[in-house]
C-alpha cells in the first residue's frame, strides 16, 4: 500500500511540529506549511491524499 501524504497548514510552528510528529509516528507522510498564501502551491506540489488547515491563518482568512 503507498504511503499516505498529509499536508498540514498552520500559522504556529509549535502546533505544526506537534501534529507531524504524531501522524509521523503513525506512518503517514507529512508535509507542512506554516504560510497561508502558499498552500496552493503546496498542493500542487505534493498532491495530498488529506489537508488538513487552520481557518483562522493570516492572508488567507481575510480571503
Amino acid at each position: 500500500m503507498k504511503n499516505k501524504i498529509i499536508l498540514v497548514c498552520d500559522d504556529e510552528e509549535g502546533i505544526l511540529d506537534v501534529v507531524e510528529m504524531m501522524l509521523d509516528a503513525e506512518g503517514f507522510t507529512v508535509k507542512t506549511e506554516i504560510e497561508s498564501a502558499h498552500v496552493l502551491d503546496r498542493i500542487r506540489e505534493y498532491t495530498p491524499d488529506l489537508l488538513i488547515v487552520d481557518l483562522w491563518m493570516p492572508v488567507m482568512s481575510a480571503r
